[in-house]
């Protein structure tokens, strides 16, 4: 990861630890979900057989209605489907939720850090109780 000195000068540290510990967590969970790419279609293949085998037709309708739910997942506008790789209407309601926990944690990682880093001053005029109360309005 780079950033120009013109970016990190407008970054600051919280930020930083945010992005990184995102990603990496984003990374991690990448890894977790790679074996569903080679046994999905074997476990897809095995249950159909067995609604089948166990329920008849009426385990496929079934299916067949979950499969026509799926264009309501997607993204629509004017009544048309963009595109079957767009992330849907719940993808967007949860993208933007995690948006504003992620502005929500940057704020507070900056408050801690700037509490940090002037401990000293806080120490020396005996400002826990305001700051206390300040960390404790961030955490909620």
């Amino acid at each position: 990861m780079r950033l120009s000195k013109s970016a990190l000068a407008n970054t600051t540290v919280g930020e930083m630890v945010n992005l990184l510990s995102n990603d990496v967590n984003r990374f991690d969970t990448s890894l977790v979900f790679c074996n569903f790419l080679w046994i999905a279609p074997l476990q897809l293949s095995l249950v159909l057989g067995l609604l089948y085998h166990m329920f008849g037709l009426s385990g496929m309708t079934g299916v067949a209605f979950l499969i026509i739910l799926i264009p309501l997942q997607l993204t629509m506008r004017n009544f048309r489907l963009r595109s079957l790789t767009s992330p849907g209407y719940m993808g967007n309601v949860f993208s933007r939720l995690r948006q504003r926990t992620a502005q929500h944690t940057d704020e507070r990682v900056r408050i801690m850090n700037e509490i940090v880093n002037a401990i000293k001053v806080v120490k020396m005029f005996a400002w826990e109780p305001p700051f206390m109360t300040l960390v404790s309005d961030a955490r909620k």
